[in-house]
């Protein structure tokens, strides 16, 4: 069953022959959940679904022996710790969904290869892992408070984000008020709702609230039609488009800019250890992330498809493949054989397929300096794209582009956001006093109040240190010549002491 899906998920790209796929970065999203307007809100069976098939796919795709596309040297069936990197933030359902689609991508290994799952004991005995041979990939979870967290989650916690005025849309608020008011029954159930707070405003909570609950709730069919879901959908993702990209605004998008710096991470530490570590790197968070990179990066400048303008559905997953076009079994020594991939798939139903787009721009290609700068003359050799335009670019070239706006430290988030993060301090360290009034955490502000305060006083007691020395060894001139002049030092003993004693007076 699994190589069918594998051909699902290539569906109409068409890949040279000498192909070889050197490593795999992907960032996916959650699975179906209940609604995220309950603080509480949680993975539901389907969704855990959703992102299995999703991390059984891409194994079919990257791992599998029988696939054209299987990442060079990576373990097909037995999980090696070192060739994999799996991280999500610290969030039920995100967490829950990387799992998932961990379990998709390595699963049991009874249903792989029965002798891999027993190991014999020196007394004879033959033992089987747990829950068939269940493998434990490791998954990173990153606490909100680690520095790890932003690769993922790079909207988190960014002041500047959340101090931007974003637009009210007046016009549209008011013009929509009318629809949104017909779902004042509907929702009454919801005590913190009342008809104000049904406008395009609240767009995505609305259409979020009536959606979960068309899903697992039969007799919402009734209350709430098709085509009104349609409508409430198209205007959810009018709106979060909107909230997600503004030009004027780079560090509105500040999550994408964020994930454009994961990926080239990853990309390095793969080529920085020929391939021996990083061969397949999963992030899962969530679709803000995945509008914003649209945005910033030039997919939806090169794309009619409104995939990139609206929510990506459940479990879908945005890819970059490292690659070369030589049919070869060694990690290339040069970075000129190197390329890059940029690919989407929209959900998790095998009736949407894996496609190749373009990146940075519409109808351009790879020029000297690695600038895109000029029309392409010539599509892609290798793939493209339904639209014909360019979807694989020299690794150089994408390392360029993308790091003219990607954050690739902490240090550079930290400063873009002006966050008051405890992890962000050391980067504030020249104007400590006026970081800690700006929000930062009583005990950091402590530490760094009395470090201050060791600091002065270590300060003045140089400056005594060094005053005092000036003065005794003035002092010392002074009385040894007198004592030589009356011939006695019995004075100069005296003036040493008194300087000792601290009776100096300066």
């Amino acid at each position: 069953m699994l190589v069918p899906i594998a051909a699902t998920l290539l569906g109409g790209l068409t890949t040279a022959s000498a192909e070889t796929i050197l490593g795999v970065t992907i960032f996916s999203r959650h699975g179906d959940r209940t609604s995220k307007h309950y603080p509480s809100y949680t993975l539901t069976n389907l969704g855990a679904q959703q992102n299995h098939r999703v991390g059984s796919d891409y194994r079919s795709l990257y791992l599998s022996s029988n696939s054209p596309k299987q990442i060079l040297g990576i373990s097909e069936d037995v999980y090696v710790p070192g060739q994999i990197f799996a991280q999500s933030p610290d969030q039920d359902v995100l967490s829950s969904s990387a799992t998932a689609f961990l379990q998709g991508l390595y699963p049991p290994l009874t249903t792989l290869n029965e002798s891999e799952s027993e190991q014999s004991l020196s007394n004879g005995t033959t033992l089987s892992a747990p829950l068939n041979g269940y493998q434990y990939v490791q998954l990173r979870i990153e606490s909100p408070d680690s520095p790890d967290s932003i690769w993922i989650k790079g909207d988190d916690s960014c002041n500047v984000v959340d101090n931007l005025l974003q637009g009210t849309q007046e016009a549209k608020i008011n013009a929509t008020r009318p629809f949104y008011q017909k779902f004042a029954s509907v929702l009454e159930n919801v005590t913190d709702i009342d008809r104000d707070y049904l406008s395009y405003e609240h767009a995505y909570d609305i259409y979020d609230l009536i959606n979960t609950a068309r899903i697992h709730n039969a007799s919402m069919e009734d209350a709430v039609s098709d085509a009104d879901l349609f409508q409430l959908r198209t205007l959810a993702d009018s709106r979060e488009f909107s909230v997600n990209f503004d030009p004027t605004y780079p560090e509105w998008s500040i999550g994408g800019r964020t994930l454009a710096g994961a990926v080239l991470n990853r990309m390095k530490e793969t080529i920085a250890t020929n391939g021996t570590s990083g061969k397949f790197s999963l992030m899962t968070g969530s679709y803000d992330t995945m509008l914003q990179f649209f945005s910033v990066y030039g997919v939806t400048e090169n794309n009619t498809n409104t995939d990139f303008t609206g929510l990506p559905e459940y479990a879908s997953t945005i890819v970059f493949e490292l690659f070369t076009e030589k049919n070869t079994t060694s990690f290339p020594t040069d970075e000129n054989d190197l390329k890059v991939r940029f690919l989407f798939h929209n959900g998790s139903t095998p009736d949407t397929e894996l496609t190749a787009y373009p990146l940075f721009g519409a109808d351009y290609y790879p020029a000297k300096e690695g600038v895109y700068n000029a029309p392409n003359p010539n599509p892609d050799s290798t793939l493209t794209s339904p639209n014909n335009t360019l979807t694989s670019m020299p690794y150089i070239d994408f390392k360029f582009q993308l790091s003219q706006t990607a954050l690739t430290t902490v240090e550079s988030w930290c400063r873009v956001c002006d966050s008051h993060k405890d992890f962000c301090v050391r980067f504030f360290a020249s104007c400590p006093l006026v970081y800690a009034e700006r929000g930062m955490s009583n005990a950091v502000a402590g530490v760094i109040g009395a470090m201050v305060a060791l600091a002065v006083v270590g300060g003045s007691g140089a400056l005594a240190f060094f005053v005092v020395r000036r003065l005794l060894a003035r002092r010392q001139a002074v009385t040894m010549e007198a004592a030589m002049a009356m011939g006695d030092v019995k004075g100069v003993e005296f003036d040493v002491r008194s300087v000792k004693s601290g009776r100096v007076r300066v």
